[in-house]
């Protein structure tokens, strides 16, 4: 994975990112919601992944206090199931400061492949939110303990 880069996310960025959103989510972020985090969002870390200088991923991470958010990551489908997920969950957390003391991220209970991926680094599935999604969908809540 020699030519796969982590870094912060730009509005340069954000045609390929709103592609991939839109191929990976129901009911995808939009481009506002996007430029918020990039331009105007303390608390968060906008990250792309890229592989040969194209963006194949990135996510969305926001430091409160003592919390890791992952409040959305997604890989192109085009590149999943070749280790990208992994890869870029592994950079993430790399990015938690020491007053992180844990990470967390909702998904949905029918995303199976998710659950699979994070259950693998250790997240664990501690609450429930109702109707968390627009189409009605509950989220897990999971959350991973940072040593």
């Amino acid at each position: 994975m020699k030519t796969a880069r982590i870094r912060r996310m730009d509005i340069s960025d954000l045609e390929a990112v709103l592609a991939i959103e839109r191929k990976v989510f129901q009911d995808p972020w939009s481009e506002t919601s996007f430029i918020f985090e990039i331009c105007n969002n303390p608390h968060a870390r906008p990250m792309v992944l890229t592989f040969m200088d194209t963006v194949i991923g990135y996510s969305v991470v926001w430091m409160i206090f003592e919390a890791m958010h992952i409040a959305t990551i997604a890989v192109d489908p085009a590149h999943q199931n070749e280790g990208w997920g992994k890869y870029l969950i592994r950079q993430l957390l790399k990015i938690a400061t020491p007053e992180t003391e844990f990470a967390m991220l909702e998904v949905r209970p029918s995303n199976a492949t998710a659950l699979r991926l994070y259950a693998s680094f250790g997240f664990r599935i501690i609450g429930q939110r109702n109707r968390y999604y627009r189409d009605g969908e509950d989220a897990y809540i999971m959350r991973l303990d940072l040593d």
